[in-house]
């Protein structure tokens, strides 16, 4: 094995495991809980901003959100 070829380190794999489930939950996840997420943390989008953008009101947005996240502790629960 080439001194470049070294394995990377525990944590780092743990990492992209870890990232790699969270993709894999949030494209399993309903359209519009997922546009939820991309607006809120990918967009730096408000729950106002995301509701209107999908016309939806701010209660509902909440509700998907918190929902969508709940999801996510689940499935990357150890």
């Amino acid at each position: 094995m080439a001194a470049n070829d070294t394995l990377p380190p525990p944590e780092s794999t743990r990492r992209l495991t870890s990232t790699d489930q969270a993709i894999d939950v949030i494209n399993s996840m309903a359209h519009l809980p997922r546009l939820v997420l991309l607006f809120a943390y990918c967009e730096g989008m408000t729950m106002r901003e995301i509701g209107r953008s999908l016309g939806v009101d701010e209660h509902r947005v909440r509700s998907m959100h918190d929902e969508a996240l709940r999801q996510l502790r689940l499935a990357l629960a150890c």
